[in-house]
């Protein structure tokens, strides 16, 4: 939006600043026609008028190939994001131990670095893939399980591709029944932040969610319990 209030402002500043060229320079050709008595016009109202749009539109087109080179050579954070792949899925105990998932194992998975971490009542055990994106093999798993006491009766997980400033690019969420333990498995074709948050509901606190009026408040604003983990995604460690 910015760049095209720029673009039709220089475009205007142009239309601006030819048409009163003409209307200056006409009116000293003018003064020195009347001097020479020959009787004579350069442009009128309207050529002069003709002539600033036209040099408007060639001034349109120039720009336009100015500021597409520009974007060519200075892609933004979002332009590069968007050039990748990202994938993220959910699955409960049981369909982690029924899918293509039970291959793989909170223990040790071969290939993978392993790190646990403890946020609240909530631990992720993490495995990050110590290759390069293939696009075959997930580039992290994270079984997350929650510790608390709460009667759960819907737990929620949210997966986040963020921007370097912490907004999110793109990102999916689930909901899920009470589980002994969530498989969370995702890939990235790009360098990126992801974060993992997930939620605890009583049934109490998720009815207080569908009962609520607000327009200002999420689902997660209900949540019993929340808890978070965050991951550097490096695609092609081999190449750093």
């Amino acid at each position: 939006m910015r760049m095209i209030s720029i673009t039709v402002f220089v475009i205007l500043l142009v239309v601006i600043i030819v048409g009163v060229y003409l209307v200056l320079y006409n009116r000293h050709i003018n003064k020195k026609l009347r001097e020479c008595d020959t009787g004579k016009a350069m442009l009128s109202p309207g050529q002069i008028a003709l002539v600033s749009v036209a040099a408007g539109i060639v001034a349109l087109f120039l720009l336009y190939g100015f500021v597409q080179s520009w974007q060519d050579s200075h892609p933004t954070e979002i332009d590069i994001l968007s050039q990748g792949n990202y994938n993220v899925n959910f699955f409960d105990a049981e369909d982690a131990e029924s899918e293509w998932t039970n291959i793989y194992s909170p223990e040790q998975n071969e290939g993978y670095t392993k790190r646990v971490v403890r946020d609240g009542n909530f631990v992720f055990i993490v495995f990050e893939c110590e290759s390069s994106h293939d696009g075959l093999h997930p580039d992290f798993l994270i079984y997350a399980r929650y510790l608390g006491d709460a009667d759960v009766y819907v737990m929620e997980c949210d997966g986040e591709f963020l921007r370097s400033d912490g907004e999110t690019f793109t990102g999916i969420g689930a909901g899920c029944e009470a589980s002994d333990y969530y498989l969370i498995v995702g890939s990235s074709s790009m360098s990126v932040d992801f974060r993992l948050t997930v939620s605890a509901y009583t049934e109490e606190d998720w009815q207080h969610y569908f009962e609520d009026t607000s327009i200002d408040n999420e689902v997660r604003d209900f949540a019993t319990e929340s808890g978070v983990v965050a991951l550097q995604l490096d695609p092609y460690p081999e190449n750093t």
